[in-house]
């Protein structure tokens, strides 16, 4: 009687998620339905449409979201079409695709159910945002979400391997998988520049799982090759033929990483500093909104004498653009090493000045961009430095303020109750718990990006850069959900 009321509760609490979910992607479908025939006016849309012109990228664009634009645009030009909805629907299609594999990966239901699956991903208000823009985060996000997704699934695949080391059909498809981990790792790479080492590191993974089952396999044939050499001899056949198959994917692996490295050398226009300099710039950048470039002329006499006045008056107005443009100029006119310096000194300033309210701020900014409801409703509330979530909102607003800000609220709600909810259940529940585990990966990434965005972003949090994030969570909270009558996950 007990178990009976304990499944009733479990199974009402799903459906109530889902629907949630339901209407909240509805009201983005609303939204979007309006929104899909007007550009979103970000600054970044103006510069990136430039740069499709020239393909001469700065900052952290990649080569690949410009190139696309450039196609893109070119095909629809004597269309009568606006150019950006063929965009809109290129993001879409291959978010919705990303996220219906993720789901066959880490889910056991129909396909049905892991289409609808997807389409409840996408449609969360800080996807959409993205998805319906001339921005690359839609293209980072699905491309982060299908390398993670071949991660998990090559893992799975190893375990097979491990516990059958002769079965080749599995052997071959985690090979396979290797490859076109790279590729979007690449791909990854080509669209934001930051995705050169966060995405490098999944990649790095499969590199030392495969060299560490190998190396535990050949112990293990020394070993019982001492006991039983023909069965040793066996084993090591088996491995020799697992590394003579593996051999094309793995070059084809590493072909792809020297693409990243060459393309990335290229085109590479930022900061081209030591890493001991670039932690140090970062303390900077940490601290400059709030401490140097938040109120009118607060700017110190030593930035100020580094650029000219169009560069200050533009990082005044936008202080995301410290990190690219100011201190570019400013490299150019003092040198890295008098610009690395000073920056340094401009943060133990501002440390030792506000210890607290620095350490809050860094805080916060982590966390929003591992959870980014809470960031974005503290925002909202008009507590602390509101980064581009003000300006980011408004966007989203400016044609149907009502349902935009429903259409946030809604979601925030929904992640703010059930995270923590799933999150209570795993702990107490093994089975839950193993069921999870396959979050593990994608929550490693979005530490990174986290840690990434914090320390590079001028302190100027930006709720785009946590798409994936928001799809994970998502993801998290659907994992779950049964959309069939029988659910196997």
């Amino acid at each position: 009687m007990q178990a009976d009321a304990k499944k009733i509760i479990i199974n009402s609490l799903k459906r109530a998620v889902f629907l949630l979910l339901v209407l909240s992607s509805l009201t983005g479908l609303a939204w979007g339905a309006v929104n899909f025939f007007y550009l979103q006016q970000f600054p970044e849309t103006t510069t990136l449409i430039r740069l499709a012109r020239t393909l001469k990228t700065s900052g952290e664009t990649g080569i690949l979201y410009p190139a696309f634009l450039l196609i893109l645009i070119t095909l629809v030009l004597d269309m009568p079409v606006r150019f950006y909805a063929p965009i809109f629907i290129a993001q879409l299609l291959l978010a919705f695709v990303s996220w219906y594999v993720f789901a066959s990966v880490v889910r056991k239901g129909s396909k049905a159910s892991d289409m609808l699956f997807s389409f409840l991903i996408i449609t969360n208000p800080y996807a959409l945002q993205c998805h319906l823009a001339v921005l690359e985060y839609s293209f980072a996000s699905s491309f982060l979400c299908l390398l993670t997704s071949f991660v998990i699934k090559f893992s799975r695949e190893w375990k097979n391997i491990k516990e059958s080391p002769g079965k080749v059909p599995a052997l071959d498809k985690a090979m396979t998988d290797i490859s076109v981990v790279s590729l979007f790792w690449l791909l990854l790479s080509m669209t934001r520049r930051e995705f050169v080492f966060i995405g490098a590191i999944p990649v790095i993974a499969l590199v030392v799982t495969i060299t560490r089952a190998f190396a535990v396999r050949e112990s293990a044939d020394r070993g019982a090759g001492r006991k039983n050499e023909s069965g040793g001899a066996e084993k090591r056949a088996i491995v020799a033929g697992a590394v003579k198959r593996s051999a094309p994917h793995l070059i084809l692996a590493a072909a792809f990483a020297a693409i990243v490295i060459i393309i990335d050398s290229l085109f590479a226009t930022g900061e081209k500093i030591s890493a001991l300099d670039f932690a140090k710039r970062s303390l900077f950048y940490r601290v400059a909104a709030t401490s140097y470039f938040y109120e009118p002329n607060s700017v110190p006499d030593e930035l100020k004498s580094m650029v000219n006045g169009q560069v200050l008056y533009l990082a005044e107005n936008d202080p995301g653009l410290i990190r690219d443009t100011f201190t570019k100029e400013a490299e150019k006119n003092e040198g890295k090493d008098a610009v690395t310096d000073l920056y340094l000194d401009l943060f133990e300033r501002a440390f030792s000045g506000n210890k607290k309210q620095t350490v809050k701020e860094t805080v916060l900014d982590l966390a929003g961009y591992i959870f980014p409801p809470a960031r974005t409703e503290y925002a909202l509330e008009g507590n602390g430095f509101p980064g581009y979530v003000p300006g980011n909102m408004e966007i989203m607003g400016r044609t149907t303020p009502i349902v935009a800000k429903y259409y946030i609220r809604l979601f925030s709600i929904l992640l703010f109750i059930m995270v923590p909810v799933e999150a209570f259940f795993a702990v107490l529940n093994k089975n839950r718990r193993r069921k999870l585990s396959v979050f593990l990966l994608p929550a490693l990434v979005i530490i990174l990006q986290a840690l990434f965005y914090t320390m590079l972003g001028a302190n100027v949090w930006d709720h785009r850069k946590a798409l994936f994030a928001t799809c994970i969570l998502t993801a998290f909270v659907l994992r779950e959900v049964s959309f069939e009558s029988e659910d196997q996950g």
